[in-house]
């Protein structure tokens, strides 16, 4: 027997007979909740990975905290022998006062930090290392220099190749000779054997002799102490300009316990202390404080043991530049993220409320007669809500959770709030659209001062945030992952805007269409506009439209603008599809270069020396260049990144020279002097400076522009090459090889776009714009399918009596396409609009050049076939909720409609 009916089975009775729709709710709100959750968390994670990938990419002298400081404290005068310096006070101090440094660092500095290390130099005279004699039979035009190091954690970082360790001199400097060790790789450049001796230049220009007992290799060659010398691995040969004369350097080691007295008997007595700095501990929510705190701690100099003054450690490092060149990347990635993240969020917000007033309309008759039966009000949109909350709790719950696994990191307040919002969005709007009574007739909208008021504000806020952000841009206070709620709520308000100005068009579009139908025969368009008539837009649908198609289309020319904003700067810094430079390069390498297969174009850039120019103090590098080779091989460049472009140009009897590198505007006419003065106009370079020009100031001269006579000593300094259509950059990298040399550097601009965009930020970036476009495409095809569900029942019933009256099926899909046709185009029309206006205006407050590598923002690149694209594929989201639309309707059964619907 079946349990009668009563205030408390009837609503679990009403709710299992709409689980499916509880069920959907659900999914909607798992993927909801988990792409919520997900997106902060994931850009974190990919700004993180790409700071690591900088500070693994950045060299150990580039991240480390190194010093630098004089070992002798003092002097201890000998009978009979000059002053030697007293090494003692500072090398047996340096393990204690190493400890205490690093105690004394912030936090956040210790925890990328390893304990401290030291080594004590002898590097000779400025640091250019010791005269030594060579080995027993030294080649001739060869000379030979020595860094004598003693590290005491030797065995720990190099490995014994043959021999045996240094060990402690005694009579060293005196009688005895001092036992070294040196890389096996230098023993065999110097051709210095185990047992044989070497004659070194001490302090005072008196002979020491050494003797080399072990040869070794590095325990680990990307270890902080080998990066930070690379001399220490092997042995450097560096042959004269005329190569008649080839020097020689390396570094020995001697027993780290005989430096104290072995080390004062050599000149250049120094101690390097240093802390090999890690990024394990850096991520892009604490890149910035750390570097603060960092600061802050290089500022002060640190004490030695309790010399005080007498001798000080002071720490430099170029881990900022490595931040830096972070920062410049991850906080418009970060802000543009942001803005992206506003379509599955508008889109999605948008989706669950129409799914909760899909729920609850469809339960109108059950809710009157719970409330006919006398519950309150209040319990009745808490029996709704709790209804609701069985399908968004769990849904919200998982989504969280498995948000967390994706994205590893620390489970957070926002990820507690997202969640807890995520579950109770729709219970809440649950409650509140159960007390919209449909009994009551509503205000007309042209008539409701609410709607009036909420539009104005609307309107206000948006003119507001515009303005507030094309005056300020991005908040300076932001940190590199910081979300700028500017930012973000800006394109929102804006859609919001758009929306409102659709909504209020709206009825004015019917009424224009309804006197054009009036024109034509046939019922189905009449009868469809009328139903659309009376049937206005839902705010919510408009917005998920509008949403869904114009941060779409932001989010395309932001990938579009990206990649060619990355691809122009390393063309202009490059200056061509490839760029060869080397000291000296071969006169007869240009043109050995033309002749190589799919190279179309070639020009050589010289080196003239330094020269003077008027109303210039300092020394200026000349560079010399064939304008008319140069515009060759950049022809295939855009006119926007041809840096040299009117080079060679004469004006007033002057030709035109590029200029760089300047601390200060440099002189628009000035004369290059020489034999022949030459008078120039000086145009400043625009943009960034090409790879093979040296360290500023320099001046790039048409070589027609030089008289003969002029005494410029011209020298390949690099060659530019333009290679064809289709060639193979590989192959011919690998013939440029062999022509030039290993020594020179080669920089292939396709290499460079590949490598760029090969960075976490930049393929993560790419990868989670484009999850957002996904995601916002379906979460838009969701609503469209919603906002015809909604009106379902309306629907099944109009399409009853019409097929009654004879209405065809062909006939009856028209209907329902005219439910959905004029909020299709309305809104497609509008996301367009909107769409186009979201670049150029959030684009202008975020700084995109340091994102791209480059010293200016890139121009916006609007891609029509992608937004051809994204308007064609919200068409087919749109037919594809109207053939789901037809399909429901034709399945219900005319007679029982018409049964039960009672009379019009």
């Amino acid at each position: 027997m079946r349990a009668g009916l009563t205030g408390g089975n009837l609503p679990l009775r009403s709710a299992r007979g709409i689980r499916g729709g509880l069920v959907a709710l659900g999914i909607v709100i798992f993927v909801l909740c988990t792409a919520l959750v997900a997106w902060p968390r994931a850009t974190t994670n990919i700004l993180t990975s790409d700071l690591q990938y900088r500070m693994t990419a950045a060299s150990a002298s580039t991240r480390d905290l190194q010093s630098v400081i004089d070992a002798s404290s003092g002097y201890v005068i000998g009978y009979g022998q000059p002053p030697a310096p007293n090494l003692k006070p500072v090398w047996d101090s340096m393990p204690s006062t190493l400890t205490r440094v690093r105690a004394e660092m912030p936090a956040s500095v210790r925890a990328i930090t390893a304990p401290g290390r030291y080594v004590g130099q002898d590097g000779g005279s400025g640091g250019q290392g010791i005269s030594a004699s060579g080995p027993p039979d030294p080649p001739a035009g060869s000379s030979y220099l020595m860094t004598l190091e003693a590290n005491p954690l030797l065995q720990s970082d190099a490995v014994l190749v043959a021999g045996t360790w240094p060990a402690p001199s005694k009579d060293f400097p005196g009688t005895g000779i001092l036992q070294v060790a040196i890389a096996a790789k230098a023993a065999k450049l110097l051709h210095w054997s185990i047992g044989e001796t070497q004659t070194l230049s001490g302090a005072n220009h008196e002979p020491e002799t050494v003797k080399l007992v072990g040869t070794l290799k590095p325990r680990d060659e990307s270890s902080d102490y080998w990066q930070l010398d690379g001399a220490r691995a092997q042995a450097g040969a560096t042959p004269s300009t005329d190569g008649d004369h080839t020097t020689y350097d390396a570094v020995i080691w001697m027993n780290a316990k005989s430096w104290t007295t072995a080390g004062a008997a050599f000149a250049g007595i120094s101690v390097f202390p240093w802390f090999s700095v890690s990024g394990g501990a850096l991520t892009g929510d604490n890149v910035s404080p750390t570097v603060g705190d960092l600061q802050r701690f290089l500022s002060v100099p640190r004490s030695v043991g309790s010399l005080g003054s007498q001798s000080q450690l002071r720490f430099t490092t170029n881990l900022t530049s490595v931040t830096d060149d972070f920062l410049a990347r991850a906080s418009p990635a970060a802000a543009v993220l942001s803005v992206v993240g506003t379509g599955p969020l508008g889109t999605g917000c948008a989706v669950v409320l129409l799914g909760v007033i899909l729920l609850v309309d469809r339960r109108r008759v059950v809710i009157s007669l719970i409330r006919a039966r006398g519950a309150s009000e209040r319990r009745l949109r808490g029996t709704v809500a709790a209804e609701i909350a069985l399908s968004t709790v769990p849904a919200a719950v998982a989504g969280g959770a498995l948000a967390a696994w994706l994205t590893p990191g620390p489970v957070n307040a926002l990820l507690v709030l997202t969640v807890v919002g995520c579950a109770l969005l729709p219970m809440v709007a649950a409650a509140v659209r159960v007390g919209a009574r449909r009994d009551t007739v509503a205000p007309r909208a042209a008539q409701n001062p609410v709607r009036w008021v909420t539009e104005i504000v609307v309107l206000l806020l948006a003119a507001l945030s515009v303005v507030l952000l094309l005056q300020r841009g991005l908040d300076p206070d932001s940190t590199a992952v910081g979300v700028d709620p500017l930012l973000t709520l800006t394109p929102i308000l804006v859609v919001s805007v758009g929306c409102l100005a659709l909504l209020r068009g709206y009825p004015f579009a019917l009424r224009w269409i309804g006197t054009l139908l009036r024109r034509r025969r046939g019922v189905v368009g009449y009868v469809g506009w009328a139903t659309a008539a009376r049937s206005p837009a839902r705010f919510l649908s408009v917005f998920a439209v509008v949403a869904g198609v114009s941060v779409t289309i932001f989010s395309f020319t932001i990938l579009a603008t990206e990649r060619e904003g990355i691809g122009d700067a390393v063309l202009q810094r490059v200056g061509a599809d490839v760029s060869i430079s080397a000291q000296p390069l071969q006169t007869d390498a240009p043109g050995r270069l033309a002749r190589l297969p799919g190279v179309e174009h070639v020009v050589s850039i010289d080196s003239a020396g330094g020269v003077s120019i008027t109303r210039v103090s300092d020394a200026v590098a000349l560079f010399t260049v064939n304008a008319k080779q140069l515009a060759d091989v950049q022809a295939t460049l855009p006119p926007s990144l041809r840096q040299f472009a009117g080079l060679g140009a004469i004006s007033n009897g002057r030709t035109t020279a590029i200029a760089g590198g300047f601390q200060q505007k440099p002189p628009s006419t000035a004369s290059i002097q020489g034999n022949s003065n030459i008078a120039a106009n000086l145009q400043p370079l625009v943009g960034p400076s090409p790879t093979f020009v040296s360290d500023p100031p320099w001046i790039l001269l048409d070589r027609a522009a030089i008289p003969r006579g002029a005494g410029f000593t011209e020298q390949p300094l690099a060659v530019l090459l333009q290679l064809g259509p289709g060639a193979d950059t590989a192959t011919t990298r690998a013939s440029i090889r062999r022509i030039v040399g290993s020594n020179a550097t080669i920089v292939d601009g396709a290499a460079l776009v590949r490598a760029s965009r090969t960075a976490p930020v930049v393929s993560g970036f790419e990868g989670i714009t484009a999850l957002a476009l996904g995601l916002s495409a379906l979460m838009c095809g969701i609503a469209l399918v919603l906002t015809l569900l909604i009106n379902t029942p309306a629907r099944i019933r109009l399409l009853a009596r019409l097929r009654a009256l004879g209405f065809a099926g062909r006939q009856a899909g028209g209907l329902v396409g005219w439910e959905l046709g004029p909020l299709v185009v309305l809104g497609g029309v509008a996301g367009l609009a909107v769409g186009l206006v979201l670049p150029p205006l959030l684009l202008g407050a975020v700084d995109l050049a340091g994102f791209t590598g480059s010293v200016t923002d890139p121009a916006i690149v609007l891609d029509p076939i992608a937004i051809a694209a994204t308007v064609g594929g919200f068409l087919v989201a749109a037919a594809l909720a109207t053939l789901v639309a037809i399909g429901t309707a034709r399945r219900a059964r005319a007679a029982a409609i018409l049964r039960t619907s009672g009379e019009d």
